[in-house]
This record gives structure tokens, C-alpha cells and sequence, in this order.
């Protein structure tokens, strides 16, 4: 079973990830993702870093959690990457 590295939410660390995907995907070499808001799918497993962006579309003042699955090839097994936010960081959606 693959580990969860968790983090608290960070728009910068999310960027990388999108770009790291978006480079491998211009070279050939696409990894497969999905994105999960609150244990709910947002951006079906896919290769193509267009739909990444979706899921800020779906960010809530409640929102607890963005878990982003980055798969291995085309078998099932991922990597987790789970951003939480905090008090802190509700108060900056809401405000925003």
C-alpha cells in the first residue's frame, strides 16, 4: 500500500505537481492523475494535465482536504499527496 505524504495546503507545492505532470506529458511520457476534494472525485484518472486546474473550480470555504493521485504506469497503484487546510486557510477563501 502506498504511503500518503500530507501537507498543509500550498498553492505553490500544488503548482509543482501540476507542472511536473505537464512535463512528462510534453515529452511523452504522461503519468496518469485524479484529484479528490473532500473524498470526492473531481478530475477522473487521466494524463492530461488540462484538467488539472478543475479543481479549483470545486474549492469550497469548507473544504477540508485535496488528495492528488499520481498512478505508476497503467496498474492501480499511486502515489498520495493530501493538502489540509486549517483554520487559517479558511479564513483566506473566505475572504478572497
Amino acid at each position: 500500500m502506498a504511503a500518503i505524504k500530507k501537507e498543509k495546503f500550498n498553492e505553490e507545492r500544488i503548482e509543482k505537481i501540476k507542472m511536473h505532470l505537464a512535463f512528462y506529458h510534453s515529452i511523452g511520457e504522461a503519468i496518469d492523475y485524479e484529484i479528490l476534494i473532500d473524498d470526492f472525485k473531481i478530475v477522473r484518472r487521466t494524463n492530461n494535465p488540462v484538467y488539472f486546474d478543475n479543481y479549483k473550480l470545486s474549492l469550497e470555504k469548507d473544504t477540508k482536504e485535496i488528495l492528488i493521485r499520481l498512478y505508476t504506469g497503467q496498474s492501480n497503484y499511486c502515489d498520495k499527496v493530501l493538502f489540509w487546510f486549517d483554520a487559517t486557510n479558511q479564513q483566506e477563501k473566505e475572504s478572497a
